[in-house]
């Protein structure tokens, strides 16, 4: 398996319901990936992915998406379209950096495989209630919040500007 580039022609399977793609040297995916409307296994491990279009988002039949060991930089939020999603393995992708987007709250995880990435969930209730619910969730160890601290260094201490009086001139005469 050498395959460099998934032809566009891919497309012209829309009955195909799994494709196993692994251990190829794939950079990207064309757009066409999302014409395969009945696919409901989808195994992309062992590439050299860095992100993927959002057409991925109309495979609505995908129960099963495999990632793991590519180079993703970047994920679709369109992801969270794929509704009968049980599983997805993102793991050992050590540049993808982001927070869970708030569309993934509408996928029904079994299994989550986040681990060696960078990938966070956030700290809202509604995200711990989603990641409470998989089965089987495999965590990166990196937290994140939706609000960022301000940094210590960038609180002033102490009133940058002192209060001065008015002076006679300025105050107004009745």
């Amino acid at each position: 398996k050498r395959l460099r580039e998934l032809p566009a022609e891919i497309g012209k399977l829309p009955q195909l319901t799994s494709l196993d793609l692994s251990f190829n040297i794939l950079t990207g995916l064309p757009s066409e990936i999302g014409k395969l409307t009945q696919l409901t296994s989808l195994d992309l491990s062992f590439n050299q992915l860095t992100g993927l279009p959002v057409e991925m988002g109309k495979l609505t039949q995908l129960t099963s998406l495999n990632l793991y060991y590519n180079d993703l930089r970047r994920l679709p939020s369109e992801i969270g379209n794929l509704a009968p999603l049980t599983s997805l393995d993102l793991s050992s992708n050590p540049n993808l950096r982001l927070a869970i987007p708030r569309s993934y709250l509408n996928l029904s995880l079994y299994d989550f495989d986040i681990n060696e990435t960078q990938v966070c969930v956030p700290d809202e209730p509604a995200f711990q209630s989603w990641i409470a619910s998989i089965a089987f969730y495999f965590p990166s160890g990196i937290s994140c919040s939706l609000a960022t601290p301000t940094p210590s260094w960038a609180t002033p201490t102490k009133s940058w500007v002192k209060a001065t009086p008015t002076p006679s001139w300025a105050t107004p005469t009745k």
